[in-house]
């Protein structure tokens, strides 16, 4: 009998916590071990030593009475899916009256490890447009939403100084921490990121971070246009209007 790539590497331990978790965050009531143990399907000493891991590291919580119920990291977690939510919520009317505004294609993007992602883009309502899809991945060396996030983060800055790769996409792009450290103190100066045909050639792009309440950047949003018509000309005035979305989108 043949076994399934998710079996054959299937950790039994594993599957039994997050089985655990499931039932836990399902429940809108802390749960007792008694309960725990049948709604995970784990024997009670398996399910004893898992809850006891789980609350050592903060993903549950035990209660006065002993009863266990999400903790501080599972609680943080959901928080933090929900605020990516209400952002996204919330920025593509700001991202729809920036495009109609500066007739050019807007994007949403937050940082993941090593990229950051398109959460939402609004086309440019021109003909010819620069098109871009939610979900794709960019680099951060070489697009307005990475400079806006990296200039502002140093906790995710700093471990991608030892795995960050510098893909040459065209002959404008910065390929050394030595030119990007450069270019990411002048967006901490200007308060927002340019793209000068670093990504695509022909391409030119503004960007600026958004801040949550606390004042951390938790994302960017940016503007792409063709060199043509998204001229050096244009930056100025083009920097004040992203500049006055991203703050619309801040807190």
């Amino acid at each position: 009998m043949s076994t399934s790539p998710a079996e054959k590497y299937s950790v039994p331990s594993v599957d039994s916590a997050c089985r655990i978790l499931r039932a836990v965050c399902e429940s809108d009531k802390p749960l007792t071990m008694t309960q725990i143990t049948k709604l995970s399907g784990s024997s009670r000493t398996t399910a004893m030593r898992i809850v006891s891991s789980l609350c050592s590291n903060g993903f549950l919580l035990r209660d006065e009475n002993s009863k266990v119920t999400t903790g501080e990291v599972m609680r943080m977690l959901g928080s933090r899916i929900h605020n990516d939510s209400d952002l996204r919520q919330r920025a593509v009317p700001v991202l729809q009256e920036l495009a109609e505004t500066i007739g050019e294609t807007t994007h949403l993007a937050i940082p993941l490890e090593n990229h950051c992602i398109l959460q939402e883009v609004v086309d440019s309502p021109q003909l010819v447009r620069v098109a871009s899809r939610p979900g794709t991945l960019v680099d951060y060396h070489c697009s307005v939403t990475g400079k806006s996030i990296l200039a502002f983060r140093n906790d995710l800055l700093l471990p991608l100084r030892q795995s960050m790769e510098f893909t040459q996409r065209t002959e404008n792009t910065i390929t050394n921490w030595t030119d990007f450290d450069a270019e990411l103190d002048r967006v901490r100066q200007n308060g927002y990121a340019v793209d000068e045909e670093e990504y695509h050639e022909g391409v030119r792009c503004l960007g600026a971070p958004v801040r949550d309440q606390s004042g951390t950047v938790v994302a960017a949003i940016g503007i792409t246009g063709t060199t043509t018509r998204l001229t050096k000309r244009r930056l100025s005035s083009v920097a004040k209007l992203v500049l006055n979305a991203a703050q619309q989108l801040s807190g």
